[in-house]
């Protein structure tokens, strides 16, 4: 959904060329180091999130809980 509808929406074209699974690097100079330490946690979760191949509900508390934490690392 990102990368078909928001991501040139809010920063501009990007480069026809590049494949599906390298789009995340067309922006990753827009982070800051901090940011960029931030996001590895994150991804880690949901690369195992993603194994298990299950969807995961959050109710509004844990929501704000897990976004905390996030931006807390």
């Amino acid at each position: 959904m990102y990368w078909n509808f928001l991501d040139e929406r809010f920063f501009g074209d990007r480069d026809p060329g590049v494949v599906k699974h390298d789009l995340w690097k067309t922006r990753i100079d827009l982070l800051s180091d901090d940011e960029r330490a931030a996001m590895e946690p994150f991804v880690q979760r949901k690369m195992a999130e993603g194994k298990e191949r299950h969807i995961v509900e959050w109710d509004e508390t844990e929501a704000k809980k897990r976004f905390s934490e996030l931006l807390s690392n």
